[in-house]
């Protein structure tokens, strides 16, 4: 009950359900989820552990404010980790790999073939993160995962705080994936890396812009 108190408390906090600076109290937790306020206390901890509240004694949990500075690092770094694990999987992916990058290509395509449904923007977003997920497990490298998984949830926050700008970036997503799992396919690492940047450079745009 724990963990799925926890991703409830979370999604609400990546999709902006919790505003930043919106304060939520343990008690109401509490009677929402009908359990004690012990496992309650202990998400909040978790949640705060994820940078994603900060508890204040007396006045309950506060949903972390959008620092920009932090999104930019966090993204800076996470576009390296995400280079690194291309590079070992051009090396270590195996045909069944292939096979399921191949397969979130084309859901990615049928998804784009309905811009205009009401799911399109979190659609897209779950399917750009299982396909790097699944190039991440393809360089079989478990610490390198770990280490973006923790950036993830992050990143898809401030996707979301950007939607208005961020959803036309989504347009080019079928090709992009094309073009890295025809080079991942080929082991090409360079060719790869270069389809990659292409991916990941119209997000990372958007952030310099609102940094700077």
């Amino acid at each position: 009950m724990k963990n799925e108190i926890y991703k409830e408390l979370e999604r609400r906090i990546v999709k902006g359900i919790y505003q930043p600076g919106e304060f939520i109290r343990e008690a109401d937790l509490a009677a929402e989820f009908n359990v004690s306020r012990t496992p309650i206390r202990e998400v909040l901890q978790d949640l705060q552990r994820q940078r994603l509240i900060t508890l204040y004694r007396y006045q309950g949990a506060q949903v972390t404010f959008m620092i920009l500075e932090f999104y930019y690092q966090a993204i800076a770094v996470k576009e390296e980790l995400e280079e690194m694990a291309l590079r070992l999987a051009a090396e270590k992916i195996q045909p069944a790999e292939i096979v399921e990058l191949r397969k979130i290509e084309k859901q990615c395509e049928m998804i784009q073939s309905d811009k205009t449904s009401p799911t399109y923007f979190e659609d897209m977003l779950t399917i750009d993160t299982e396909f790097h997920r699944i190039i991440r497990k393809a360089g079989r490298n478990e610490v390198l995962s770990g280490l973006v998984e923790d950036l993830q949830i992050h990143i898809e926050r401030y996707y979301f705080y950007t939607r208005d700008v961020a959803e036309p970036t989504l347009d080019g997503f079928t090709e992009q994936f094309r073009a890295i799992i025809d080079a991942l396919e080929k082991h090409d690492g360079v060719e790869a890396l270069a389809a990659l940047r292409r991916h990941m450079h119209g997000f990372y745009e958007i952030v310099e812009g609102y940094y700077k």
